[in-house]
């Protein structure tokens, strides 16, 4: 997980807010969120989304995608 900024997709089949890279051949998704008074940006690989999400959430982020 790192930050970064996070560009629009040029893809059709992914969101607008989103974007997606290619690292080690692990497909990773941006995860936009808010917490701590700043925007911040995670990147996870697709299998582990839903967890992060949802952990994100436990903690009282407010996800922005």
């Amino acid at each position: 997980m790192g930050s970064a900024s996070c560009s629009e997709s040029t893809s059709s089949s992914r969101s607008i807010n989103s974007c997606a890279e290619d690292f080690c051949g692990e497909d990773l998704v941006c995860v936009q969120f808010w917490m701590n008074g700043c925007s911040q940006v995670a990147h996870v690989s697709r299998s582990a989304l839903g967890r992060y999400r949802r952990d994100l959430l436990a903690t009282g982020a407010v996800l922005l995608n």
